[in-house]
């Protein structure tokens, strides 16, 4: 027991099981960290987290790493975007939902107000020469954690999507809460627009179109 919190138990694969039924005093209540977060030493020694209802699994650390960048050198900053013009390139928001299972009322109540004004102003600042490095890292973490995510959505089709994007955020706050227990909000802000910049989820028809045709231009 450190700090009020159990430290769990090993389990017979050699796996440290924490977060199911621990607790946390806080000055008011007790409160109980819902999400069983199973971590996995890789050849790093970084824990690999399982979302115990989706089954998915990250690598915490890279993911808090691209979290903590946003948040430092955009989320809290009034960004510089004079100058800069973007693809305006329209894909298709309520097909993208409609293929990935997304609710549309949640994502106009509460992703479009919170967010959605600001995902532009972030595209911009990541096409920045000097921001390429955030870019490459927010794009390898996002492809890691999409090829889970979509390896397991037939087993997860009871869930809608921004159920599943909800659950990832928690069990990295959960994971990495002395790091990340005042960016709940950039979390969210970032998994949103990796969505919305078809990082995450499936690919409209659209989009596998566009991605295509930068691949040839490229080359």
């Amino acid at each position: 027991m450190k700090n009020g919190i159990s430290t769990g138990s090993i389990d017979a694969d050699g796996h440290a099981v924490v977060g199911d039924g621990n607790n946390v005093n806080s000055n008011n209540s007790t409160q109980y960290i819902e999400q069983q977060i199973i971590f996995s030493k890789n050849q790093s020694d970084r824990p690999i987290i399982e979302d115990k209802y989706t089954l998915i699994k990250f690598d915490a650390y890279s993911l808090r790493d691209a979290i903590e960048l946003c948040h430092n050198v955009f989320y809290e900053k009034e960004p510089d975007t004079s100058g800069n013009e973007i693809d305006t390139k329209v894909i298709s928001l309520n097909e993208k939902h409609e293929l990935n299972d997304m609710c549309a009322d949640f994502w106009e109540e509460c992703i479009s107000p919170e967010f959605e004004s600001r995902f532009n102003e972030f595209e911009i600042f990541l096409g920045k020469r000097e921001n390429f490095d955030l870019l490459k890292k927010l794009e390898s973490v996002a492809k890691a954690v999409n090829r889970d995510l979509l390896a397991r959505r037939r087993k997860n089709k009871h869930l809608q999507f921004q159920e599943i994007i909800q659950n990832i955020a928690k069990t990295l706050l959960d994971s990495q809460y002395e790091k990340l227990s005042n960016k709940q909000e950039t979390i969210e802000f970032v998994l949103y627009y990796l969505y919305s910049q078809c990082l995450l989820g499936q690919k409209t028809a659209q989009e596998k179109t566009s991605a295509n045709s930068n691949k040839v231009n490229a080359t």
